[in-house]
């Protein structure tokens, strides 16, 4: 009987459940944008878009991949925070991360006001609802929604750049994708205006308004209580959840310092000495220390990696996706992403690229290319004539000599330093 090996299904990393959760978003608001265009046609373009966007997004499983991608993408944010021993981001670190954390404030006044006044109430929340309220209505909310797809839209795109900017089919395709991320939104927008300025031209006529809201079923007084105090409840929820993520990154913080500092040696002997926890790249940016980081510090672009000096064996080994990143640029085995290690103990670190390395630099490319250190023989041969005549001796005196010492795991039994051959030759 043949021996059959089964291979255990690999586990998604949190990083492909990020960018699975944020593409279902993405797409999610890109079809609302689409939507929003049909305005420019007509409010029964509109309605008739809204019934295949309601078809896919509001059945079971489409419900469930929204609002589970929505917890989930929010979810691994907070872990992110969490993660981070240091909040000193780039500039537009701090804007992908502040943009999506308002996302919340401004999205549940939208899905209590249109999905659950609809599940809730039975209202029927079609584009006439949404722009009688947001536009004839309450103005300002009208205002609130072109900011929360606004947020939504940078946020995403933002998030897919950055991601996607790594691969390299994708500089030829970016000033198409630049148009489409500029194309869609105005389209979108330009739709929803056109739309709300004839419904609120219909909104004159008292006759057509009181016979409209009698076929939408709005909600009442009770109604409207329920839509703002529910998404007072999801405010106050996001709020408390943020706390604890800053609570518990104190306490860890504190409990760290307890254990002592820790020594990282740079290039050029220039030393730090700081407190365990935060990553090499953290640590880094923490001492102004210039260090090349094109993906943000997210294990995905190795142009932080290092090459570990004094300390390598004191280091927890990498996690399978660091390995998988150092494996696709053929890293020997003394480099690590400075962005995944988290010293405990004194360190000597190099980094491997200039500090404006970019995109290209995170592609795979020749093992040859990478750089390495060997080890090499220098041969040097001098000849002396014999004052003896009429034979003359040469003397031949070969030097070796080590250079670029070779990391630990390859060390070999060096060869003798000098080695001397005497010869003569008659003439």
């Amino acid at each position: 009987m043949n021996d059959v090996s089964v291979t255990a299904p690999r586990r998604p990393t949190i990083r492909q459940i990020r960018l699975f959760t944020g593409i279902v978003l993405f797409v999610y608001v890109t079809t609302h944008f689409l939507n929003h265009a049909l305005g420019l046609i007509s409010l029964d373009a509109l309605d008739a878009g809204r019934r295949v966007f309601i078809a896919v997004w509001r059945n079971p499983v489409g419900t469930i991949l929204l609002y589970g991608s929505l917890i989930v993408h929010f979810a691994l944010a907070l872990q992110a925070i969490y993660a981070r021993r240091r909040l000193n981001l780039r500039a537009y670190e701090w804007v992908q991360l502040l943009l999506g954390l308002s996302v919340p404030f401004i999205l549940a006044l939208h899905v209590f006001g249109t999905r659950m006044a609809h599940e809730v109430y039975g209202v029927d929340d079609n584009y006439v609802y949404a722009l009688l309220v947001q536009w004839h209505f309450s103005p300002q909310i009208g205002i609130q929604q072109i900011v929360l797809f606004a947020i939504a839209w940078i946020h995403g795109c933002m998030g897919l750049h950055f991601y996607f900017r790594l691969k390299r089919h994708y500089a030829p395709l970016l000033p198409y994708l630049f148009a489409g991320t500029l194309l869609v939104p105005t389209l979108g927008l330009l739709g929803v205006g056109v739309a709300a300025d004839q419904v609120t031209t219909l909104a004159q006529d008292q006759e057509w308004l009181d016979r409209t809201l009698d076929n939408l079923n709005p909600p009442g007084a009770e109604g409207v209580q329920f839509v703002y105090d529910s998404a007072a409840i999801v405010w106050g929820v996001v709020i408390v959840f943020l706390a604890l993520v800053m609570i518990l990154r104190a306490l860890r913080r504190w409990q760290e310092r307890r254990k002592g500092l820790i020594r990282i040696t740079y290039p050029g002997n220039r030393k730090v000495e700081i407190a365990s926890g935060p990553t090499l790249l953290e640590i880094s940016r923490q001492h102004d220390i210039p260090h090349a980081s094109v993906c943000g510090g997210r294990g995905r672009c190795s142009t932080c990696r290092v090459r570990i000096g004094n300390g390598l064996d004191q280091l927890e080994p990498p996690a399978s996706t660091e390995v998988a990143v150092l494996e696709r640029v053929g890293a020997p085995p003394n480099v690590r992403l400075a962005c995944q290690t988290r010293p405990t103990t004194d360190i000597e670190i190099t980094p491997l690229l200039p500090p404006t390395a970019g995109p290209r630099a995170a592609r795979s490319r020749s093992a040859y290319l990478q750089g390495g250190e060997r080890e090499i023989l220098i041969l040097f041969a001098v000849f002396a004539p014999s004052p003896v005549s009429p034979s003359t001796s040469s003397h031949m005196t070969w030097f070796s000599s080590s250079t670029a010492t070779l990391p630990p795991w390859e060390r070999r039994s060096k060869m003798p330093a000098v080695m001397s051959i005497n010869s003569s030759a008659t003439a």
